[in-house]
């Protein structure tokens, strides 16, 4: 299997700050990567919103690539490659659904991490294009709202396919629910830390990724 090709995104501002720490992961990983950088659109939902414009791209711009979204404020531990290898997408891959796995973690999908087949490559985009009309129908939802919204709807939605914990693994909460599973993707939230008035969560930013290091990624035996 070929490397996935990361995607991510950060707003000028903080985030491109703390968006070092995962694009400094990926080079030391040697994986491919499209990053993009946008203007703040002046609100947290709104900048959510962009996820899946960036994806869009990505997938027209490469269609012969696997696609691994990952938020700006993760840092990837090891290859996710190999963590990867065996996944086959819908059950009728290239007729019917889409080739997407998530992490489910509580009553949600999780769009931390994202996981595109390259095959069927419309299908993909199509899914993205949903995606971004709800976001369009309500703007002041999340990415993770809208994306809910539309599984409710089916189509090509209802081909979501779960991905392990440690690809989308959030550094204190899937720690607690998963303690003996390593983080290969970990999620640190700086939502909780730039917009805690929108997080739902009572937790809070409690891991800088500029002064601290993670005490959940281990070192495979």
């Amino acid at each position: 299997m070929s490397k996935p090709l990361i995607v991510s995104y950060c707003t000028l501002g903080p985030y491109e700050q703390v968006a070092k720490r995962m694009i400094s992961s990926v080079q030391r990983l040697g994986l491919p990567l499209h990053f993009e950088r946008h203007a703040d659109r002046g609100s947290w939902p709104m900048n959510t919103l962009i996820k899946q414009e960036v994806l869009l791209r990505a997938c027209v711009t490469h269609p012969s690539m696997d696609i691994l979204w990952v938020d700006c404020d993760a840092e990837i531990h090891e290859d996710p490659t190999p963590w990867l290898e065996g996944i086959k997408g819908p059950r009728d891959p290239g007729i019917e659904g889409v080739a997407v796995r998530m992490h489910h973690f509580g009553a949600k999908w999780c769009t931390g991490t994202i996981w595109f087949g390259r095959r069927p490559l419309m299908s993909r985009e199509i899914f993205l294009e949903n995606w971004i009309l709800q976001n369009v129908r309500e703007p002041k939802q999340t990415d993770q709202e809208t994306l809910m919204k539309c599984i409710e709807r089916g189509g090509v939605f209802r081909e979501i396919v779960e991905l392990g914990p440690e690809l989308c693994f959030i550094w204190d909460l899937s720690a607690e629910q998963w303690p003996d599973k390593r983080p290969v993707i970990e999620h640190y939230q700086a939502s909780r830390k730039f917009y805690p008035e929108r997080v739902a969560s009572s937790r809070r930013y409690k891991w800088d990724p500029e002064t601290s290091k993670s005490q959940n990624a281990k070192t495979p035996k």
